[in-house]
């Protein structure tokens, strides 16, 4: 940034909008590795999973799914119009009436201050526990692909199932010996300890983000959102 402009907006501004996107995108990043992780899921539909380690593991992607994109709902829509957008205008407002380049500056570091800190980034307690759950998210998605790609063999994208080329049918995955690919996943001990654990931990992770989230939103009223995309917390009776 050149100066003027590096006045107001200057090296710890930028940092700041820096946190805030890099969090965004991280959200959605991790939106993108489950969502890859549940077509893996269903692209082993055809094999009789039910009661399986396989089978365990769709509806703990279920779960990873349903609680990422009730973040990145209250981040990107009721953070986006109740939080970035109204805060933008509002300092808008007010730099009609700076007579002073410190006023501008003011202004300015109020704004960012007020979005990180509704966009979860100067709560750290909350936002621990939501690194650790977007963490979990990654390893285990991670681990889940590796699993199924073990399990089936994944055809070239101009390839289909078929062996024909181009016909613009929808693509299925072909599978190995399906009692072989059933076998390996439902004897693996280790496999299904390793879901079992990723289970297990999220679970707690959200079991202890509730009270946090319950507490944190007496006193920060624009929580209350979240808590109720996330976990409900705002129908409880």
């Amino acid at each position: 940034i050149q100066w003027p402009l590096s006045i107001v907006i200057s090296r710890k501004a930028l940092t700041k909008y820096q946190l805030i996107f890099r969090f965004l995108f991280h959200c959605k990043h991790v939106e993108r590795q489950l969502c890859g992780a549940w077509q893996m899921h269903q692209g082993v539909r055809a094999l009789n999973s039910h009661g399986t380690a396989i089978s365990r593991s769709s509806l703990l992607c279920r779960s990873m799914l349903r609680f990422i994109n009730s973040l990145l709902h209250y981040l990107i829509f009721e953070a986006g119009f109740f939080v970035l957008e109204p805060n933008w205008h509002v300092m808008h407002g007010r730099l009609q009436t700076a007579k002073s380049i410190d006023e501008v500056i003011q202004h300015h570091d109020f704004f960012l201050d007020r979005c990180l800190k509704e966009c979860l980034l100067l709560l750290p307690e909350l936002i621990k526990k939501v690194e650790k759950l977007k963490s979990l998210c990654l390893q285990y998605a991670a681990a889940t692909q590796w699993l199924i790609s073990s399990s089936i063999n994944i055809p070239k994208l101009d390839e289909q199932s078929d062996g024909s080329v181009g016909s613009g049918k929808s693509k299925q995955w072909k599978l190995k010996n399906p009692s072989q690919a059933q076998k390996a996943v439902t004897r693996n001990s280790a496999v299904t300890d390793s879901i079992l654990k990723f289970e297990r931990e999220f679970n707690a992770e959200v079991q202890s983000l509730r009270p946090i989230l319950s507490s944190s939103s007496q006193a920060q009223p624009f929580l209350t959102h979240l808590a109720q995309w996330i976990l409900g917390v705002g129908n409880e009776p």
